[in-house]
């Protein structure tokens, strides 16, 4: 089975540059918690503040094989401060 060995989540901006979300290293014999897949499935805009919340799903292997759980990780940004070039 391929795992994901590495998790990374960044904001980016063509004028501010980008900065981290979320960061995970998966090692040596994590297979219970190593994701099998990682994607973004949305982003929502906060109506009162610049600030973002990224909506991350990961694929967890089911206990004995499929079906597979998923995992749903948010994680907040400011659109204005924290970016590096």
């Amino acid at each position: 089975l391929n795992r994901v060995r590495r998790l990374t989540l960044e904001l980016g901006s063509p004028t501010l540059g980008k900065k981290s979300l979320f960061t995970s290293d998966y090692q040596g014999d994590e297979m219970w918690v190593t994701p099998l897949d990682a994607t973004v499935a949305g982003i929502l805009k906060s109506p009162f503040e610049n600030r973002v919340a990224v909506v991350m799903i990961k694929v967890q292997r089911g206990y004995e094989g499929p079906p597979h759980t998923v995992e749903a990780q948010i994680a907040g940004a400011d659109l204005t401060s924290g970016f590096r070039k």
